[in-house]
């Protein structure tokens, strides 16, 4: 797809970024689809979301967590250290949202009141704590992509959430945040959970495939295998913007 116009505005709000994007071209208003990056920042992953957001007539809006606060990549290492935790990424949502709100005309080509967010891992279980009954009713749906749900780890708060407006995806065969993971959260809560067969950590990552000696995984052993899923994503990318 050839976008022929793109608008890209970016703000600072204390310690995080704002990035903003459109190619709208009229007087009305877009709805917006607010993208959570992973623990490794922004990537590949954002970009095919943008071109298919485009393509739908959305407004894109990306909070970067990390750059402002001199992070280029987090917790690769370990299922339970955060420098910045999801519950404390989704804060950040929250404050650009209301700050965008009161000032409208940052952003006047974009309903900021119409909005979704998709999350990826890291990003995915910020967005289930958007939904979290004690926060602000802001965005119609979360949709989790491959989010991590140790339930050793989970704080007891992140159970009490808007249900109906959480929807997970995860691949059967990620060794990262595992399915079952996702399957016990869901029995605990009755969220929404697709789980895609065959289908590995970061399958929404278009060019990835690597093997992460490294990084432990959920058995707490070196190895993390990611691969992009072209059929996966698209299949999200279908009930994301169709719901």
């Amino acid at each position: 797809m050839t976008v022929t116009t793109c608008k890209t505005s970016f703000f600072s709000i204390d310690d995080i970024a704002v990035m903003v994007k459109t190619n709208n071209q009229s007087v009305k208003k877009q709805p917006c689809v607010w993208l959570i990056h992973g623990s490794g920042g922004i990537s590949s992953n954002e970009d095919l979301w943008i071109e298919r957001a485009f393509e739908l007539g959305y407004t894109v809006i990306i909070v970067d967590s990390y750059s402002n606060r001199g992070i280029y990549k987090q917790n690769w290492e370990s299922m339970e250290e955060f420098r910045i935790d999801p519950e404390q990424r989704a804060k950040d949502q929250i404050k650009a949202y209301e700050y965008i709100l009161n000032k409208q005309k940052i952003i006047p080509f974009a309903d900021i009141t119409n909005s979704k967010v998709v999350g990826f891992s890291d990003g995915g279980t910020a967005g289930i704590w958007l939904q979290q009954n004690d926060y602000p009713d802001y965005w119609k749906e979360s949709y989790c992509l491959y989010p991590g749900l140790k339930p050793t780890v989970l704080p007891q708060e992140i159970y009490q959430i808007r249900n109906h407006k959480v929807h997970i995806f995860v691949g059967e065969l990620d060794n990262w945040t595992p399915a079952f993971y996702d399957l016990d959260y869901q029995k605990a809560t009755n969220c929404k959970l697709t789980i895609w067969p065959e289908t590995h950590h970061s399958f929404s990552k278009p060019g990835i495939g690597t093997w992460h000696e490294n990084t432990l995984n959920y058995k707490r052993e070196r190895g993390v295998y990611c691969k992009y899923s072209a059929e996966a994503t698209q299949q999200t990318m279908e009930i994301v913007f169709n719901g």
